[in-house]
């Protein structure tokens, strides 16, 4: 809109405070306003951004502190203008503000706040751009636009070359965009990681007096300018209207005219910025390069300042504005953007119509911020946002909804509910030793917040203590641990355990909190040889063995279990009203509080106490594995020579005289008692050295296990899948019954399975005649003494052979003891028990009897590949075995640990049994952190309803370098069930059958697992397949299916699908499902078939986490699916496998959501400063954040998405290249 001010004006309604009156809806969520989409608050803030506070002569700088801005005063008299001035106003929109954001929205996570005035977008200044202009250059950045007019034209001539040919998609934004906006006369920044749309509903600031045009008059006012001043009238008051009409006011009382003219600095328009790039671009200077668009108007001297104006504000074109159609958008971008721009309409967040928008004028494409991404993002950024939307996923505390108002992790520290601190340790400690960039006023405030916070928690919390030590001991944060150590120490010094008995120090201090002579955290000798370090020279207190207290009344009085409290206490509940209220009750229940106050106390120091002894134990295993190594690592050519050898004896034996001289020296463990370091509500009081293990791995890992008592009671101890128990099931042959056939001259052998340990019996003994069956004479007792922490026994598996002897005869059922003969079985059919009938819940320990008849599926050996896609099996490919029939009795029984276990004297809890498996030389926190991520990515999938059963295990570090990690019972390797089943009890069927069972080749031998390897599987079947069958059936399954088999030997149920139990089928399809998306997205590497496991439950699980983020020692594949995952789940045209696709790309899906890719890409911008091996030593922390984000594939659409995920799935499951990384893996186990 121009005006000339020798003409008449009509002035037109201006809301100057932005409210919107009467507004009609158009398609899209568009609205027509008139100018209602003002903001005089908006308009304000933009003025003192780009001039400040005060208009400075001759140049200032705004509170945006961009670059300077020109200012000039012009004084006119009445007698010079002769009532005309010859100069023409125009409207001039400048600059953005966010009128509006969507909750919810990317730019809500990030904190774009309402009534804010948009500065730059990746450093790319918009501050003092012509509204329109800022607006199409927005829309274009977020891909707002259904294709490009092949009559666009580029934004400034000298981009043409670069911009004119490029793809729609290049034109867009695909990566992260930082906007800087000022408020309230502060700036600040966000960043915006996920993809557009963003939610921000934009409006102009505000209207100014652009001077068009001079027509050569008596006045110096120069065009190009803005009109700053009038007579007293500030910028403030000032729009195209207004100075019109104050200059023409003026003139018609020929009054003289006192102006401020202004030109907001060029470095604030993105014109600036596309000229500069552009001459980087063609290797030209640096200068600005001057084209004919942009040559200078004059240069001129105005009272002492040299004044160059600029011809862009005058180049805008006259045109009107467009008419919007009520019944369809059918707009050009720029001409909505002219709408918008204007004030005219409103746009719901910012959003046009893809499908009708055309681009008309192209921008050159948005700079990414290489290098600048940490600095867009500070790491108390990604702590505050971190935190809050943990708090909002686990709803905790009646304040939950406040959480959007916390705009500083000190406002968040007053309410965030303290339980939730011990799931958030690690980034606590993490955030306090980053550094970032930044000013050192900000670092230093940061990490004093934290570190206050954090001592706060050890002080108040004594039960997080432990793993905050830990923790900061393994980030090497010294300061916070040696305080964290000094707290610990005067706690323990007060407690009843100390000041109790005089004589008793730990950890170097003795019982008045002072440092004893010896005490400190000495590190110990090493051995030079694993001969000299299982032969101490002294037993320690406190690691080898106790010392011996005084028998007093105190020392007495000091133990939990002497207490008497819980009968008070129960006798305090039964009391009547008028009871309660006496002088005597009173009393009882003050002294009821006070023994549960020393308690308390115990239990406190009882823990700080353990814990001393659990860096003792720890500095002892350290050299116990340091021992190992020495003993078993070979040079690197003894290593490549042997890789090439196939498995042998004298590797066995050596490594089993190894794991026997560590067994020993374990032994004098036996009476040690420390805290879990993974659960400090939990003593370990022992070490069973004969369920210890070494792993033939890399640095050789050790798997403990500990007889463990709570400290104090709880209902379920922190555990994967609850307490362990132990139970003994008896399976007796009653008989075999043949019918059709005499069973005569027939002799029968049972092998039964029971939580994946076979027994056989011996061959039937007699038979009787009249009822053709096969008895024993024995009864055939079968007996399993098995562990689990999920329940007991579900399911027995037995197989039915037929026994022959070879060049001879069979007496009686007995065999010939020629020489020359020799035993063979002749499979007769496979069955299974489902034993959730005899098992009684109820029954704690008692024997339970119950009789349980196998009668119609006595199926072949070979069902795997015998099921359809819906996992019906077939009749005529598998037919029943019914001639035989095999009658048992199962017993159960509930077994208590061994009663000969000393308890401690600090707690009278229950015992159990913990296995932890203790890693050297290994970065244990990157695993916790990829474990974290695991977990905070389960638990954004189960708060948007998607519970994919994931299972993950707890750890420690105790170092940089070493750490416990959390041993998951009931879980087996892949790679022990994929190997060949040569050496299962029934040998290789493919061999004739005059060979021996179990007869092994060293070759498999080369396939077993590193658990089998060392001893340690503990998981037989009695379902193994041809190692010459190949190939799967018409349906779709694998003929051989170890998956199934090893589901179906737990979880057995005649009616469900493939007869597995529909939970625990369920289960496997959906922790697949998980756990593919996750690993994907994490980018974690080695997937060989020792790292991916499966748990007699069906949960389906990673585990270590050494190389992450893409990297890899071998070759990165970005998933693991192999063939027997598929087969496993019934095929790849089984209805299992359409669930697995379809939970993983909706796990996918969920997690590329923007509150969620913020979350998860703030779990690893916290880790700047820890120097986690694949976050920052071999990556920077920017590239490992923008993997993940790449990962994610913000630049798909969801169905596009979708597609993605399943060509991934199918790529995977069918490369041959996980063959060469199995088998390099094999070569590198080979010690």
């Amino acid at each position: 809109m121009s005006q000339n001010l020798n003409d008449t004006y009509d002035y037109a309604h201006h809301d100057d405070d932005g409210d919107e009156g009467t507004a009609e809806t158009l398609p899209g969520g568009a609205q027509t306003t008139g100018e209602s989409s003002f903001s005089s608050v908006a308009r304000k803030e933009w003025i003192h951004a780009v001039f400040g506070k005060s208009l400075q002569q001759p140049k200032g700088k705004g509170l945006a502190q961009i670059d300077e801005y020109l200012c000039t005063r012009i004084y006119i008299e009445s007698d010079v203008y002769q009532n005309s001035l010859g100069i023409t106003l125009s409207r001039l929109t400048l600059g953005l503000y966010v009128r509006n954001v969507k909750p919810g929205s990317e730019a809500a996570l990030a904190g774009v706040l309402p009534q804010s005035v948009l500065v730059s977008v990746n450093d790319i200044h918009l501050l003092a751009e012509p509204s329109k202009q800022a607006l199409e250059r927005i829309w274009q950045y977020e891909g707002l636009f259904a294709s490009v007019s092949k009559y666009a034209k580029p934004y400034s001539k000298d981009a043409a070359d670069h911009v004119m040919d490029l793809p729609r998609d290049d034109l867009m934004i695909q990566h992260p965009m930082r906007l800087t906006f000022i408020r309230n006369g502060q700036l600040y920044s966000v960043l915006l990681l996920a993809n557009p749309p963003y939610g921000i509903e934009w409006a102009p600031c505000g209207n100014f007096a652009l001077v068009k045009r001079n027509d050569g008059g008596h006045t110096d006012i120069p065009r190009g300018s803005i009109i700053a001043g009038v007579n007293e009238n500030p910028i403030d008051d000032l729009d195209h209207l207004t100075s019109a009409t104050f200059l023409k006011e003026a003139m018609d009382l020929e009054l003289p005219i006192d102006m401020l003219v202004c030109w907001p600095p060029a470095t604030a328009r993105s014109g600036y910025w596309e000229r500069t790039e552009i001459a980087k671009r063609n290797s030209a200077s640096p200068q600005m390069t001057k084209s004919k668009g942009y040559k200078p108007i004059f240069s001129k001297e105005h009272d002492g300042v040299k004044t160059t104006v600029h011809s862009l504000f005058s180049k805008i074109k006259k045109k009107p504005t467009p008419e919007v159609p009520k019944n369809d958008w059918g707009l050009e971008l720029d001409d909505l953007a002219a709408a918008v721009g204007s004030g005219e309409v409103l746009m719901a967040d910012s959003t046009p119509e893809k499908a009708n928008s055309v681009l008309t004028r192209v921008y050159l494409p948005c700079s990414n911020l290489d290098g600048r991404l940490l600095e867009a993002w500070n790491v108390e950024q990604s702590l505050l946002y971190n935190l809050k939307y943990y708090w909002t996923m686990n709803m905790v505390g009646d304040n939950v909804g406040d959480f959007v108002g916390h705009r500083s992790l000190s406002d968040l520290f007053l309410d965030f509910p303290k339980p939730l601190f011990q799931d958030v340790l690690w980034p606590l400690i993490a955030c306090c030793r980053h550094t970032s960039p930044g000013t050192p006023t900000a670092q230093e405030a940061l990490h004093k917040m934290l570190f206050d916070e954090i001592i706060s928690l050890a002080e108040t919390k004594p039960a997080f203590a432990p793993s905050m030590e830990l923790i900061a001991t393994s980030l090497q944060e010294l300061e916070l641990r040696n305080i964290l150590t000094r707290i610990r120490q005067k706690r323990a010094a007060s407690s009843p355990i100390v000041k109790n008995n005089s004589n008793f120090t730990f950890d170097g201090v003795d019982n008045k909190g002072g440092s004893s002579k010896d005490g400190g955290d000495k590190a110990a000798e090493t051995a030079t040889s694993p001969e000299q370090a299982i032969t101490p020279t002294k037993k320690r207190f406190g690691l080898f063995g106790k010392k011996s207290k005084p028998k007093s009344p105190s020392a007495k009085t000091t133990s939990p279990k002497k207490s008497k409290s819980p009968k008070r206490n129960k006798k305090a509940q039964q009391q009547t009203p008028s009871d309660a209220a006496s002088p005597g009750n009173s009393l009882s229940l003050m002294l009821d509080e006070q023994d549960k106050q020393e308690q308390d106390r115990q239990i406190i120091g009882a823990r700080e106490i353990m814990f001393a002894k659990t860096l003792k134990f720890g500095d002892e295993l350290l050299e116990i594995c340091q021992d190992i190594e020495r003993s078993l690592q070979k040079t690197f050519p003894q290593r490549l020579a042997e890789s090439l050898q196939p498995w042998s004896s004298s590797k066995e034996t050596a490594l089993l005289q190894v794991t026997n001289s560590m067994r020993d020296r374990l032994e004098l463990c036996t009476n040690t008692e420390f805290l879990n370091p993974l659960d400090s509500d939990e003593l370990i009081v022992g070490v069973d050295a004969a369920e210890c293990y070494i792993l033939p791995s890399a640095h050789f890992p050790v798997l403990l296990t500990f007889d463990c008592q709570d400290l104090k009671n709880r209902e379920s101890p922190n555990n994967v899948f609850g307490v362990q128990k132990f139970y003994r099931t008896t399976v007796e042959i009653l008989h075999v019954q043949c019918a059709g056939r005499a069973a005569v001259r027939r002799n029968f052998v049972v092998h039964a399975s029971v939580g994946g340990a076979i027994q056989e019996t011996n061959p039937s003994t007699h038979t009787d005649v009249e009822t053709n069956t096969q008895m024993w004479d024995d009864g055939a007792a079968l007996v399993f003494d098995t562990s689990s922490s999920w329940g007991p026994p579900q399911t027995i598996s037995l197989r039915l052979s037929e026994s022959f002897v070879t060049n001879t005869g069979v007496s009686g059922g007995k065999e010939t003891q020629d020489s020359n003969s020799q035993r063979y079985l002749e499979d007769v059919g496979v069955s299974w028990a489902d034993l959730t009938s005899v098992v009684d819940s109820k029954a704690g320990g008692r024997i339970q009897k119950r009789t349980v008849v196998v009668k119609p599926k006595l199926l072949p050996s070979k069902i795997s590949g015998c099921f359809d896609e819906h996992g019906e099996l077939s009749v005529e490919t598998a037919p029943l075995v019914e001639d035989v029939e095999i009658k048992i009795r199962v017993t159960t029984q509930t077994l208590e640990m061994n009663p000969l276990i000393k308890k401690s004297e600090y707690t009278d809890g229950p015992l159990r049994k913990r296995s932890l498996l203790y890693k050297r030389d290994d970065d244990v926190r990157q695993d916790l952190f990829s474990i974290e991520f695991i977990k905070n990515c389960d638990a954004i999938l189960k708060s948007c309803g998607l519970d994919l059963k994931l299972v993950t295990f707890r750890c420690i570090p105790m170092g940089d370098k070493q750490g416990f990690i959390e041993w998951v019972h009931g879980s087996v390797p892949l790679s022990e069930l994929s190997r060949a089943f040569s050496d299962s009890i029934f040998g290789d069927s493919t061999k004739s059958p005059t060979s021996t069972a179990g007869d092994a080749t060293s070759g498999e031998q080369n396939e077993k697992s590193m658990m089998a390897l060392a001893g340690l599987s503990k998981y037989e079947t009695l379902q193994r397949w041809n190692s010459d069958v190949t190939g799967t059936n018409a349906s779709g399954n694998a003929p051989n299916n170890p998956v199934q088999d090893y589901l179906r030997t737990f979880n057995y149920d005649a009616d469900a699908p493939y007869m597995i139990r529909k939970e625990a089928m369920d289960t496997y399809v959906k922790s697949c499902a998980g756990y593919c998306a996750i690993t994907y997205i994490l980018g974690v590497g080695d997937r060989h078939l020792d790292n991916l496991l499966l748990h007699q439950t069906g949960h389906f699980f990673h585990c270590d986490f050494s190389f992450i983020l893409g990297n890899d020692p071998k070759k990165y594949l970005p998933v693991r699916i192999t063939e027997e995952m598929v087969n496993g789940m019934g095929g790849k045209d089984s209805d299992g496998f359409l669930m697995f696709l379809s939970l993983t790309c909706a796990a996918f899906l969920t997690l590329r959501r923007p509150e969620n890719v913020r979350h998860l890409l703030s779990m690893i911008r916290m880790m700047e400063g820890c120097y986690l091996p694949d976050v920052e030593k071999n990556q920077d922390i920017e590239a490992a954040i923008m993997g993940v984000r790449n990962r994610l594939r913000l630049d798909l659409s969801d169905d596009e998405a979708i597609s993605f995920m399943e060509k991934l799935i199918e790529e995977s499951a069918s490369s041959k290249m996980w063959l060469a990384v199995d088998a390099m893996h094999t070569l590198g186990k080979r010690f």
